[in-house]
């Protein structure tokens, strides 16, 4: 399988390495130029006697740069070179969505790169100080330009093994040592030996804080239709993704809006737990596009081995990437250019759950108690109670209110201030009939849980644990200036695993011929929902309150009422099954996996899961583990097949 890559390169930044560099003929899609060179379309790249430019854009930035500078309406680059001579490095203020810059200024040899705001277009390098840049939108196409790729960083796959405990920000470390990501809304500035970073994105939720709710809901309603019209102007046959949730289906529906004809893709799984075809069968009824129901692949040793040999990595998701395999071979079957996903609008929309922790920490109890009922006559908390779905309302709101109140005790408890616990225990006895008894039998209940899926060990070998590598340089700024009311929400929705998860769907698209859109990821879109109130998130305790409304008549009413997602553990853990059984006798005892994983820890994880009487739930966290360990060897496995 050949690498497929949309733009790489290399620019020489000493003088006497130009003079020695790479033999090259230039070509259709190859130019050459006195420091370098850059393989891409025509219309991508630009070298005059000031700059030379690469630029990836979407069509929204190239109609908008078009109107401006008409005479270069051709050529991306030339429309990025003009924006550069009359903006600087302002020049983002003016771009959106989809971009991927690159510019050498060759009188002062300095260089510029400029990364989207959502990671939508990958950016990899290789820089040597006072040397050279080679760059690309796969790290393997790195190699037309310097064998200094190998090397693998033991920090990036100490983070890749061991589960984060909360939003992390996206990160220049890649799982090379030598290879860095330029990140996204950012602006990567290079000069001689000095490397900077730095973030251009900065939001201005307030812009809605004064507007009322039906305001919102309009201004929610019209962004997100634009986003999506966006999204597929310019492509011929437009497929989504349709699993039956409120994401995917959103974007079905509005897409039809657009178009006469629209192809959905169902992957169904055929486990029962999983059976989302009640409401995929809504909405095929609802907007009649061209529907496809596939099934993920049978082989998961195949797929995630073509998985990963395309995305130079090993598989980023929880669940076996078997699904966007599926659904891609069925969209190139029938010449799909363009598929549509719902990633990640939980993030993006929200939904409203930091309400409860609000009403608790200013002891609002009279709003607590309501949130709570809300909250538990809504969702589904299969997680705390199997038969959830069987309890009576009052039994929901029961045993989340007894839930929520023990947990946020448990974490006073847990401080050792006892003062402020008992204070706290005696103000919830008083408002909502508090028994030590009840809490003091949910504290054995967490400790039981705790033993049953605490770690049999740590995944990491001895040497792994104790690795601590260079640091690394990350998104954070994008957080540092903006107001302590809107940080949490950005954070998920601009954090480390949510890129990833683009990064790979984009590399999918490479090979299969198709791009992949995610209409969320819209500026404004982003900057509205910020600035919505939780308590207008929240509505009536299912959450994403804005998209409901916003799209009421749109959206089927099955779809739009749901209160839940479907739960995958049970396809999780038949997964981890299939794909243990299929690599057994590939990763033997001396196999390089165990070089960074404990394989008695592993076989340890390996019973558990694969033990009958431990619930289901008490072992997805191992699971979810125990995959990644499976997923890094397949990777390892090609990288030592490319070796020889």
């Amino acid at each position: 399988m050949k690498p497929s890559s949309r733009f790489s390169g290399i620019v020489y930044i000493d003088s006497l390495l130009a003079a020695r560099k790479l033999d090259g003929c230039e070509g259709q899609n190859v130019c050459l130029f006195e420091e370098g060179e850059i393989r891409t379309t025509p219309s991508a790249v630009d070298i005059t006697p000031e700059y030379a430019v690469l630029a990836i854009l979407g069509k929204r930035n190239q109609e908008f740069l078009g109107n401006l500078f008409p005479q270069k309406k051709e050529n991306d680059a030339a429309l990025i070179r003009l924006a550069f001579s009359r903006w600087g490095t302002q020049l983002t203020e003016y771009l959106t969505g989809e971009f991927s810059l690159l510019i050498w200024e060759r009188p002062s040899r300095q260089l510029w790169v400029f990364r989207d705001r959502f990671g939508l277009l990958p950016f990899y390098y290789i820089f040597q100080p006072n040397g050279f840049f080679c760059f690309a939108d796969r790290i393997a196409a790195l190699s037309k330009f310097t064998k200094n790729i190998a090397g693998l960083d033991p920090q990036k796959i100490k983070e890749y093994l061991t589960p984060p405990s909360s939003y992390q920000p996206f990160s220049d470390r890649t799982f090379y040592r030598n290879v860095k990501a330029a990140l996204p809304g950012h602006v990567l500035h290079i000069k001689g030996s000095t490397v900077m970073q730095e973030a251009y994105w900065t939001l201005d939720p307030g812009q809605f804080r004064n507007h009322t709710e039906s305001e919102r809901i309009e201004q929610f309603k019209t962004l997100f239709f634009a986003s999506v019209e966006r999204c597929i102007d310019g492509f011929n046959t437009v497929g989504t993704h349709l699993s039956g949730g409120l994401d995917s289906s959103s974007i079905a529906c509005v897409a039809r809006q657009f178009r006469e004809s629209v192809a959905t893709f169902y992957v169904n799984p055929g486990v029962a737990s999983t059976d989302e075809t009640f409401y995929v069968d809504s909405v095929v009824k609802k907007i009649h596009p061209r529907h496809f129901e596939v099934h993920p692949r049978q082989n998961m040793y195949e797929a995630l081995s073509q998985l990963t040999e395309l995305f130079d990595r090993p598989d980023h998701f929880v669940t076996a990437s078997g699904f966007l395999l599926a659904s891609a071979d069925q969209a190139k079957a029938i010449g799909c250019d363009l598929m549509l996903t719902g990633h990640d609008g939980d993030s993006v929309v929200g939904h409203g759950n930091q309400l409860l922790d609000t009403y608790f920490q200013t002891r609002d109890w009279t709003n607590l108690q309501w949130a709570l009922k809300a909250y538990a006559t809504a969702r589904d908390l299969r997680t705390l109670d199997p038969d959830w779905l069987l309890l009576t309302p009052e039994q929901r709101e029961y045993r989340y209110r007894q839930y929520f109140f023990y947990k946020e005790l448990w974490k006073i408890l847990k401080t050792k201030n006892l003062s402020q616990f008992f204070q706290t225990a005696q103000l919830i006895r008083r408002k909502f009939a508090f028994s030590y008894t009840d809490f003091m039998q949910f504290i054995q209940g967490i400790i039981v849980s705790k033993f049953h899926r605490r770690p049999l060990g740590s995944l990491l070998t001895n040497e792994l644990v104790y690795y601590s590598g260079e640091p690394d340089t990350n998104a954070e700024a994008l957080y540092q200036t903006m107001e302590d009311e809107y940080v949490f929400q950005f954070r998920a929705i601009t954090n480390q695993a949510y890129i990833d998860v683009i990064e790979q769907m984009y590399h999918i698209g490479l090979h299969y011929g198709h791009a992949y859109a995610h209409p969320f990821f819209d500026e404004k879109l982003v900057e509205l929902s910020l600035a919505i109130p939780e308590r207008m998130k929240f509505g009536d305790g299912m959450g994403r309150e804005s998209l409901r409304r916003a799209l009421k008549g749109i959206l089927p009413e099955e779809v739009r009422t749901r209160g839940f997602k479907t739960c995958f553990n049970e396809y999780g853990l038949l997964t981890f099954k299939e794909l243990y059984l299929q690599t057994q006798e590939v990763f033997t005892e001396e196999h390089t996996l165990w070089r960074w994983v404990n394989r008695t820890h592993f076989l340890q994880i390996k019973d558990l899961i694969f033990n009958p009487k431990i619930p289901v739930f008490n072992k997805m966290s191992h699971c979810n583990s125990a995959n990644r360990v499976l997923y890094l060897g397949i990777w390892l496995d090609q990288l030592k097949n490319r070796e020889e």
